[in-house]
């Protein structure tokens, strides 16, 4: 009996190196085939959308039997569409279904893109040696390239360093904070004074500071944006409140705990919507089956993941946990069975849950629609969205949910035409993915005014009549 295990061990061994070498002399994925595969993924965008018009190998990457395709297809538009919808075919989806970087892709125009343009697009396509016969089956796009992963850690741990650097000593930390504070409100006052904006919008390399770092290269040196990076909302609110700040960028579902008068809305940039996550193999089919569950939290202090689950009649006393945590920590507990279910609110894609699920296999869950029609009617004002499909490994079907949307907001003290000058920046000739910024991609005066739960400040209110009366 030994003998025989250790002969059909011998013979898988030989098959599997006999496998490998085949794979090691067989030519790459020739770019005909790379484009009849990148046809057949895009048939899954809107219909006669996209045609691809050519695809150039960039090189190709042994990974054990499997073969790393880094290439450049061009795309032609076929009809006229605007790539900057929130729950629609929109840039952000069509890097991730081929594989790209969405700051790499070229040619997508602010407001609208015309039949005839052209979109360059750089990608990443893994492919594995077919079963039968001889050639290449594709096996995956993406994920990003190890340098674009290598960066995202490297603003995890300095976003780590910074925090460390705020647990020093009471005293330092209150003469570091003046010390920030005065320079800020300096750079800010001169930057008015020159006829620019001071805009605050989180940490350094988040979504929010990536929007204003693209308006800040778009009008320089036309008018000075100062950049203002904060670490919390705290700080955020400090700056707008003390007048450092012009405006600031700030979730819907947090602009209630404010506490500044007269706050006012410049307009509603983006959603982030709530993605519910569960491993691919649970007995979880809906929200409402989460009761008794470890579920982790994160985007905390946002409330939308709590008010989802209980949404769906899903509180605190009928799960066996409810824990608080960074997405990363989420993450990796849900992958390790330590959670059953993740709830937080964030940009679709985001780079980290697109990786987690292609190493996992976690699955989307949908909210049920009576929980999205009381969540978008209440104070909060919550937005009903679609997640894509094809956004994530695995996902071929929109999901359903609701977003909080990050909203530009300033006091009503702010002088209207320094709102109004702001406002025509920002939905102006902006190369965001350009420039870095997803986030700033899916900015549009379309919806610009959906999920506000403040009323418009007057210079931005001036900003869309006039906007309104030029169509």
């Amino acid at each position: 009996m030994v003998g025989a295990l250790v002969i059909y061990a011998q013979r898988a061994a030989a098959l599997l190196l006999l496998a490998m070498a085949l794979a090691a002399c067989q030519a790459p994925p020739s770019e005909d085939r790379l484009k009849a595969d990148l046809e057949a993924i895009l048939a899954d965008a809107p219909p006669g959308l996209l045609a691809v018009q050519d695809v150039t190998l960039d090189s190709v990457e042994r990974v054990g039997s499997q073969r790393a395709v880094s290439f450049v297809t061009h795309l032609r538009i076929n009809r006229d569409h605007a790539f900057n919808a929130w729950d629609q075919f929109n840039a952000p989806t069509l890097a991730r279904m081929l594989g790209a970087n969405a700051a790499e892709v070229r040619g997508i125009n602010a407001r609208l893109n015309s039949i005839g343009d052209i979109l360059t697009v750089p990608g990443r396509a893994v492919y594995e040696p077919a079963q039968k016969g001889e050639g290449w089956v594709l096996t995956r796009l993406g994920p990003p390239r190890p340098t674009d992963l290598k960066r995202q850690r490297i603003r995890e741990q300095a976003w780590d360093v910074a925090q460390m650097l705020l647990r020093a000593p009471e005293t330092w930390r209150t003469v570091q904070d003046n010390l920030a504070l005065a320079i800020s409100r300096s750079r800010g006052q001169l930057a008015r004074l020159r006829g620019g904006y001071a805009l605050a919008g989180g940490p350094v390399g988040s979504d929010g500071w990536s929007i204003i770092e693209a308006l800040r290269r778009n009008d320089e040196p036309r008018r000075p944006v100062v950049n203002l990076a904060t670490t919390d909302d705290a700080g955020l609110l400090s700056m707008l409140r003390d007048g450092a700040a012009t405006a600031a960028i700030l979730d819907s579902d947090r602009i209630a705990t404010a506490e500044i008068a007269n706050l006012r809305a410049v307009a509603a940039l983006y959603p982030k919507p709530v993605h519910v996550l569960v491993p691919a193999n649970s007995t979880v089919a809906s929200i409402a089956d989460l009761r008794g569950k470890r579920i982790g939290l994160s985007n905390v202090p946002s409330r939308a993941g709590e008010n989802v689950l209980r949404a769906h009649r899903v509180s605190a006393a009928t799960l066996a946990a409810l824990v608080p945590l960074s997405l990363s920590e989420a993450l990796d507990g849900l992958g390790a069975d330590r959670l059953d279910a993740l709830v937080v609110a964030t940009r679709a894609p985001d780079d980290r849950i697109a990786a987690a699920i292609g190493a996992n296999s976690f699955r989307l869950l949908s909210l049920d629609s009576d929980a999205i029609a009381l969540l978008t009617t209440g104070e909060d004002r919550y937005v009903a969205v679609k997640i894509p499909g094809r956004i994530y490994a695995g996902q071929l079907n929109p999901v359903t949910t609701i977003a909080v949307i990050a909203t530009l907001i300033a006091p009503q003290t702010v002088p209207p035409d320094e709102i109004s000058s702001l406002a025509k920046s920002l939905f102006g000739p902006v190369d965001y993915l350009g420039t870095g910024s997803v986030a700033g991609a899916l900015i549009s005066t379309a919806t610009a005014q959906q999920g506000l739960n403040l009323p418009l400040h007057s210079g931005a209110d001036a900003y869309f009549h006039t906007l309104a009366g030029a169509r």
